[in-house]
């Protein structure tokens, strides 16, 4: 099948695979997760809400900006890469083994932040020139991590590659990112409620239970977001490529 031709993918299956596969592995997931992403994004964000109520400001100079700028990004990274390849390997029927997962995103990690940081600068920068160019561009590089892990084509080809297997698909991805987002505003208003946390912020806010909402939050999201981004690569390969899962998880087995 041409790369430019219009392609349809099954969203659905795409949203079956991925919980399924979240679901079969929900403690190892649910343990990468917390400690990758829950605990640092609980840590920063109880420091910055202390901070803020005892009337101070994190400037640039402050070692709390620096930490809330560049740990989601370091340690979300890594967190996708794990749950990308331990999906691919638990959608091969070979079941997710999250200790050679973690060996291989840190053998990868470099190049895994570089497309992390590319992507997240990417984006910015297209949401200043009205938005829509930012959202698509994150749109072609969604499963370029996992063409860096699966396919080891380095940083400037995966994100080539990503282009390539999203294109014709580009609307229907769209669709899939929407309630992704809508479902993670689920959650967060869900743990707020739960915890009397309103929107995250100061306010009259407990700060502990300001953090404890921010970090579970960033944690179910980050965990659906790994799975879901890997079942869509392996969707995008199967109907542009007919590539099975098989093929996939026995390349760097």
């Amino acid at each position: 099948m041409a790369y430019d031709a219009p392609v349809m993918i099954d969203s659905g299956r795409v949203i079956g695979r991925g919980f399924g596969a979240l679901g079969r592995n929900i403690l190892p997931f649910l343990g990468a997760a917390l400690l990758l992403t829950g605990l640092p994004t609980f840590l920063i964000q109880y420091a910055s809400v202390s901070a803020v109520v005892r009337g101070e400001r994190a400037g640039p100079d402050s070692w709390l900006f620096w930490a809330s700028m560049l740990a989601p990004w370091v340690l979300g990274a890594l967190l996708q890469g794990i749950l990308v390849r331990a999906t691919v390997f638990d959608l091969a029927g070979q079941g997710a083994d999250i200790v050679r997962s973690s060996i291989t995103a840190l053998g990868l990690f470099l190049p895994i932040f570089a497309i992390s940081l590319l992507t997240g600068l990417g984006l910015g920068l297209g949401l200043i020139l009205l938005i829509v160019p930012g959202v698509m561009f994150y749109i072609m590089m969604i499963v370029a991590v996992p063409a860096l892990i699966e396919e080891r084509a380095g940083v400037f080809g995966s994100m080539r590659r990503s282009y390539w297997l999203t294109k014709g698909s580009w609307l229907q991805i769209f669709v899939l990112v929407i309630l992704y987002a809508l479902l993670a505003a689920v959650i967060l208003t869900i743990l707020g409620l739960a915890l009397g946390v309103n929107n995250f912020g100061i306010g009259d806010n407990d700060p502990l239970m300001a953090a404890v909402a921010s970090g579970l939050g960033s944690t179910a999201t980050a965990m659906i977001a790994g799975a879901m981004i890997a079942s869509l690569y392996i969707e995008l390969r199967s109907v542009k490529e007919g590539a099975t899962t098989d093929d996939l998880a026995s390349i760097f087995a």
